[in-house]
């Protein structure tokens, strides 16, 4: 990850002054990979504002990432909250220094640590209770703008891939990583055939539940970072969070059962499970080398990649 750069904590001090009215007495970049990010400290309170990629994500779908905050909070779910732009929009539009479009948000900051370790039953069990409390509350929300997935995200894996497209990030791989991404995507095509179209039901994911979207202050959990949040099937979505925990049995079994206290999950559907986080796990190979190929900044490739396969190989067998 990387912080943002000067011109970035620029292009922020005049987006909260102008675009939301806020006082700016401390600015602190937030390292990531994508938006740059910052934790805006004023008299009134403390806020996130990010900086959106200039030709990045579209205006509308921000727009609906944000409308989903807004229909989330206003059920109880312990998510942030966007605040108006001066405009009376969540979304402000301003002008890069070169001259772009760029665009801006604010939302509540949501304090809190993330625990990659130390976990126990009742967590998990807690984690799993908050998906499903957000995926109840999803099939309520229509504003989500429905679109084509970009090539080579997760959902595109789930409805067009083949093995065929794994020639175009082969030369990233030896010929025995090759061969374990062709076998996983071979298993992964016919997954979402065995549901029935219950199971299969569609709605606004988080898309990337994972434990450092997770965050833990006073016995509390709040969720952050819904920038992937898209229309797919509900049950993809916990294979994110399946693949933090995945080696640890009895988190696994937690997690599981504490979403299914909330809403139900089919026999089907939990047989399905190993299937979607090979999908997750593919999808991260495809990102990270589209990153690599475009110039991008992202998480090493001599880490991610080998990670990724070694995972890959384990859940085979199981597809």
């Amino acid at each position: 990850m990387r912080a943002p750069s000067r011109e970035m904590s620029g292009l922020a001090v005049d987006a909260a002054l102008r675009g939301f009215a806020l006082t700016v007495d401390a600015l602190d970049p937030i390292a990531t990979w994508n938006s740059a990010v910052f934790r805006l400290r004023t008299r009134h309170g403390t806020y996130a504002l990010r900086v959106h990629q200039a030709g990045g994500r579209h205006p509308d779908v921000i727009r609906g990432e944000l409308a989903f905050l807004r229909h989330l909070r206003s059920h109880g779910l312990p998510v942030p909250q966007p605040l108006q732009s001066s405009c009376g929009e969540d979304l402000f539009t301003g002008t890069g220094v070169d001259g772009s479009t760029r665009y801006f948000d604010v939302t509540t900051w949501m304090g809190g640590v993330v625990r990659r370790n130390g976990l126990d039953v009742s967590d998990a069990d807690r984690l799993g209770a908050t998906l499903a409390r957000i995926h109840l509350t999803s099939l309520t929300f229509t504003r989500m703008p429905e679109r084509i997935p970009p090539v080579h995200s997760d959902l595109w894996l789930l409805a067009e891939a083949s093995a065929d497209d794994v020639e175009s990030i082969a030369p990233w791989f030896s010929p025995g990583d090759r061969a374990v991404l062709e076998r996983a995507l071979a298993g992964i095509l016919p997954t979402l055939a065995q549901l029935d179209s219950r199971e299969r039901e569609a709605a606004t994911l988080h898309n990337d539940f994972i434990l450092g979207n997770c965050l833990w202050q006073d016995g509390k959990l709040s969720v952050v970072d819904f920038a992937d949040a898209a229309i797919g099937p509900l049950v993809y979505d916990l294979a994110p969070m399946l693949t933090n925990i995945g080696d640890e049995p009895i988190l696994r079994s937690a997690f599981l059962a504490g979403y299914r206290s909330q809403r139900p999950l089919s026999a089907n559907q939990e047989a399905v499970l190993p299937m979607l986080e090979a999908v997750r796990h593919v999808a991260f190979c495809f990102d990270l080398v589209t990153r690599a190929a475009q110039g991008r900044y992202g998480p090493p490739l001599d880490v991610h990649l080998p990670h990724r396969v070694s995972e890959l190989r384990l859940l085979i067998p199981l597809l």
